[in-house]
């Protein structure tokens, strides 16, 4: 596989393809053992800055603010959403859909359609990083030190808590602890 040194987002491994993207937009599809090209698209505006293998499909946040869907076969686009801000990297499969944090955190169904959605109190960014999920629970931070708990099925506000100091990383969760870092090399653990 050629290397390309402008790759915005983690591979993802599915049906064996090895899946990248890069800046000019383009979703690269290659066999696992990168020797053979399966396809390659351009999305349609900006580049993807978030991907994800989900029930057979391949789900792109792009850097338009647009929640896209190929055909992991293909590359075909089957649907694509408008988002509500940004998203890096962070969606995240789960039984119910995907869940998507892009300014507000979504839920999205497997067709595209918005479940529910919960808002921020951040108004420049809100939620946009990696999110976990514990137990039907839905983890998020936004960049300004929101923290907040939320059950899968209905968006519904569990538990909020606010962290002083400005937040880019994701949130990490083991056993009964969530993990955050801030921009000043300080790390939580609640």
């Amino acid at each position: 596989v050629p290397y390309e040194s402008r790759i915005t987002t983690p591979v993802v491994f599915a049906k064996s393809q090895m899946i990248y993207s890069n800046v000019a937009g383009e979703i690269l599809s290659f066999s696992q053992d990168g020797k053979t090209e399966s396809w390659k698209v351009e999305i349609p505006e900006g580049y993807a800055t978030g991907m994800i293998e989900h029930k057979g499909q391949l789900w792109i946040a792009s850097s338009e603010r647009k929640l896209l869907c190929l055909n992991l076969t293909n590359g075909a686009l089957l649907w694509q959403a408008k988002l509500k801000g940004f998203c890096f990297n962070g969606l995240l499969s789960t039984e119910s859909g995907v869940i998507v944090p892009s300014g507000a955190l979504s839920l999205f169904s497997d067709e595209g359609e918005m479940i529910w959605e919960k808002p921020s109190t951040d108004d420049e960014w809100g939620f946009c990083r990696s999110v976990a999920l514990v137990d039907k629970k839905v983890v998020a931070q936004s960049q300004n030190g929101e923290l907040i708990y939320a059950e899968l099925a209905n968006g519904s506000l569990l538990k909020s808590i606010k962290v002083n100091g400005t937040f880019r990383n994701g949130v990490t969760h083991y056993e009964n602890m969530t993990f955050i870092s801030d921009t000043s090399g300080n790390f939580y653990a609640i």
